[in-house]
């Protein structure tokens, strides 16, 4: 197999379609082009399309990485921790073919690569198939679910070719699909709309779709439709509703503010008719926790007749790869003083479908 010389440079500029090997302090590697660096963080964006913070802190050098040779970004593993312990490993092996493998490497040859996993039992692999050595501890999980808020969505998109699932309260459930990166579409259901006439979620079945762009790294503009067909129940007849938002995102997937504007058109509320605003807020608090809060508010052109004036959320939400759960509080105001704040728990669970 081919080696790589590990030469030290200087971080390069953001921006550049170039590839990088960033090599850790802790022996772990990031590969991918540099799309941002700011006082804290390098940003990297992976050859799958995802993003990866790097602590400056950890940072250690960079090596160039060609395209010509697909072995040189493995080959530049070679500062992976090699030591045979005694103590749990907890690193996480990834491969190119999407495996992966916790534990520690106790030995690397040309032919072979040898790990001791967390168990105490040995494996062997391919060292060609390698494809990165990552501690988990020092790495912040990235929001994979950026483009959701708890009422709304953000001017965000989510990742091409993934299928995304959420449910809320046990009884929302909504899929959307990335078709590529500026465009997504999705639809929920609500099997149990009929019973919850006086709930924010009172549509049965809707269909969406979103479509954003970048405006530089930190700014992102987005318009999304929602169509809720028409539908007739047992004492009443749900007329058809068009939504449209418009959504401008300022910040990135760890930490965002979002500003929305929204009409509906027809349908039996009038509330639905409506002009109204939204206030979104994303902010990471630790590497697996995130601080979202939600806000909606109403022109109260029909608040005599739908009462609400705005919809509020807090929550805070659990960090994974692949899934995270939201758990917070939301809050409902209402027009003319006539009735209380109402509040009521929050919790959601949301999945990312596809590697």
């Amino acid at each position: 197999m081919a080696s790589a010389q590990s030469v030290p440079s200087a971080i390069p500029a953001p921006g550049s379609q170039k590839n990088y090997t960033l090599l850790l302090k802790d022996g772990s590697v990031v590969s991918g082009r540099i799309v941002r660096r700011d006082s804290s963080n390098i940003v990297v964006r992976q050859r799958n399309g995802r993003l990866t913070y790097v602590d400056l802190e950890l940072f250690d050098r960079v090596i160039d990485t060609p395209t010509a040779n697909p072995l040189l970004p493995v080959a530049a593993v070679v500062d992976a921790p090699v030591e045979d312990t005694n103590e749990v490993g907890n690193y996480l092996i990834l491969f190119k073919d999407g495996s992966q493998v916790r534990g520690r490497i106790v030995r690397r040859d040309s032919t072979t690569l040898v790990i001791r996993k967390r168990n105490g039992e040995m494996t062997y692999a391919d060292p060609a198939l390698l494809e990165t050595v990552v501690d988990p501890r020092r790495t912040t999980v990235e929001n994979a679910f950026a483009p959701f808020m708890t009422l709304n969505q953000t001017a965000y998109t989510v990742d091409p070719g993934h299928l995304y699932y959420r449910n809320v309260w046990g009884i929302y459930n909504e899929l959307n699909y990335g078709i590529s990166r500026n465009w997504s579409i999705g639809a929920s259901v609500l099997p149990l709309a009929w019973f919850l006439s006086d709930a924010w979620f009172v549509q049965s079945v809707s269909f969406q779709t979103k479509v954003s762009v970048p405006i530089g790294p930190q700014f992102r503009l987005g318009v999304s439709a929602a169509y809720q067909p028409s539908r007739t129940y047992e004492l009443y007849k749900l007329n058809e509703v068009w939504n449209l938002q418009a959504v401008a995102s300022v910040g990135d997937a760890q930490r965002s503010v979002t500003l929305g504007y929204g009409r509906s058109s027809g349908g039996n509320n009038k509330r639905n008719r409506q002009p109204y605003f939204t206030l979104s807020a994303l902010l990471k608090l630790t590497p697996r926790l995130s601080f979202i809060t939600d806000n909606t508010l109403y022109t109260n052109q029909y608040q005599y007749f739908s009462g609400t004036a705005s919809l509020f959320s807090a929550a805070l939400r659990i960090d994974r790869p692949r899934h995270a759960f939201d758990l917070g509080v939301l809050g409902q105001t209402y027009g003319g003083g006539s009735r209380n704040p109402q509040f009521i728990p929050y919790l959601a669970y949301n999945l990312r479908i596809g590697r």
